[in-house]
């Protein structure tokens, strides 16, 4: 009775490594590194709050507690954020 469950238990383990083994060197083979360049260009005029699922209406009503200012000036940020995410895109 005792072989039978070595003999299940040792079948279990290399199952699993052998599993193991083929999962990450498919990860390692299909891994690839690119580099990108993005330019900002300054936009001339004010533009108003847009609401994300319909971006060509605009969104109503403009938040109160968030006034436009309706200055041209540099892109400021009062935090610097970790990252930007751009999303993916196909090329």
């Amino acid at each position: 009775m005792k072989r039978g469950m070595f003999e299940k238990s040792f079948f279990a383990g290399l199952v699993s490594v052998s599993l193991g083994i083929g999962v990450t060197g498919n990860a390692a083979a299909n891994q690839a590194d690119s580099e990108g360049e993005i330019e900002l260009i300054p936009h001339e005029s004010p533009t108003d709050p847009k609401d994300p699922a319909a971006p060509s209406e605009p969104q109503e009503p403009i938040d109160p507690n968030n006034p436009a200012t309706d200055t041209k000036g540099p892109l400021s940020l009062d935090v610097v954020p970790k990252g930007f995410y751009f999303g993916a895109q196909k090329m």
